[in-house]
């Protein structure tokens, strides 16, 4: 199950199609009976069957591209053989067009009726239509639906205008397979709402391999104060799926927690930026990730941020790998010597900030996206230099201004 950046794309372009076959099927959590998906395959004579040889297709939200699949989370399904299949609002596909792109999210499959529905843009339409659609239950009760996938007329006449594309028509996009583990068979909301990321908690005894000195305990949950300096971090959601969708789990100590949002949150460990703006902030706790089937396992504490003249200011931390093989693993990450090691994780882009401002005593920087720097991604295995790999709150304690010695009236020069 492999979770590859959020940035690959499946190019429809003819000439693209081998270098795509190459890149690997997609991740195992389309097929895996821990989590309900749906993987929408492109064809490989999309490109063609659409007169749109240049568009590509990736990932957007919580879903993930692999090959020349996009694997979307499933929110919901209705009961019976043929069910209405709910995702994500915010997952889906993003779909290019030279220098123009388009979202295509909150994905609602109809088996019965042969349809899926999605918000194109700002627009809810049918852009795809499905043919020859199969259903099987297995004796566990899991269900898997297979179809193929079809731009429909309307969902062809919205892309071309969303993207400016004059030839782009209906045709053949790919394959569509749902994968419904007995769980989730149960009736969807009306309007089904995006399923909150919660970070698990370790199982209730520690794995007999995991070292002792070096695994951290989880912490109880923490609320986020208003006013007090921490950094406060969302992880990639991508990334936390991939782990709690194979058995992993995320795992705090040292003072770090989880939020209520799912984030996690590292108190102040001294620092303080400048008026001027300048200045490096230190935060304790630490932060664990852990996949044991795939040989994951390494912590991150002991974050800084150092804020320049930049808009880019560094986020620093300190990493312990314990990453290794793992046997009848599908993928391999590489391999950590298991010892502290000081690294530049990444950067924060603070014009992309939601908001930067004071909050009380402190500085606070917004949901400020962070990017990793090629250093920190190395040992994930999967991510790039400068993929963002979730946001960050980060309050700083500002530099209290020097006191002001009051002049004596009577002491001046006469």
């Amino acid at each position: 199950m492999r979770p590859p950046s959020r940035r690959s794309v499946v190019l429809l372009a003819p000439a693209a199609v081998a270098a795509l076959a190459a890149s690997g099927a997609a991740p195992a959590g389309a097929t895996s009976t821990v989590a309900p998906t749906t993987a929408i395959t492109v064809a490989k004579d999309a490109g063609k069957a659409l007169r749109a040889p240049g568009l590509r297709v990736g990932a957007t939200g919580s879903a993930w591209a692999g090959g020349r699949t996009v694997t979307v989370p499933v929110t919901g399904a209705t009961a019976g053989t043929t069910p209405t299949v709910t995702h994500t609002a915010t997952a889906g596909l993003r779909v290019r067009a030279g220098r123009r792109s388009v979202l295509v999210r909150g994905l609602r499959a109809d088996l019965r009726a042969g349809t899926v529905r999605a918000t194109v843009g700002r627009r809810a339409v049918t852009v795809f239509a499905l043919r020859g659609v199969r259903v099987a239950t297995a004796a566990d009760g899991t269900r898997t639906a297979a179809a193929t996938l079809r731009v429909s007329p309307t969902g062809a006449r919205v892309l071309r205008g969303a993207l400016r594309v004059r030839r782009l028509r209906a045709g053949t996009f790919g394959t569509l397979r749902v994968l419904l583990p007995a769980a989730v068979a149960t009736p969807a909301p009306a309007t089904p709402a995006p399923a909150p990321i919660v970070l698990p908690g370790p199982p209730t005894a520690p794995a007999a391999a995991a070292p002792a000195p070096t695994t951290p305990d989880a912490s109880p949950a923490v609320e986020v104060v208003r006013g007090a300096p921490s950094l406060d971090w969302t992880i990639l959601s991508s990334w936390i799926g991939y782990l709690t969708n194979g058995g992993g789990r995320v795992e705090t100590a040292e003072g770090a927690g989880r939020t209520a949002s799912g984030s996690v949150l590292f108190p102040s460990a001294g620092g303080a930026i400048a008026a001027d703006g300048t200045g490096t902030v230190r935060y304790a706790g630490a932060v664990r990730f852990v996949q044991a089937s795939h040989g994951i396992d390494m912590t991150f504490s002991d974050f800084s941020v150092t804020f320049g003249p930049t808009e880019a200011p560094v986020v620093r931390a300190v990493l312990v790998n314990r990453n290794g093989a793992a046997a009848g693993s599908p993928v391999h990450v590489p391999d950590g010597p298991g010892t502290r090691q000081p690294l530049d994780f990444g950067r924060l882009r603070l014009a992309e900030a939601r908001s930067v401002g004071p909050e009380g005593d402190v500085r606070l920087y917004e949901r400020v996206p962070v990017h990793l720097t090629a250093e920190a991604a190395n040992p994930f295995g999967f991510y790039a230099a400068d993929q963002v790999f979730g946001s960050m709150n980060v309050r700083a304690a500002l530099v209290p201004p020097a006191p002001t010695t009051p002049t004596d009236p009577g002491s001046g020069a006469r």
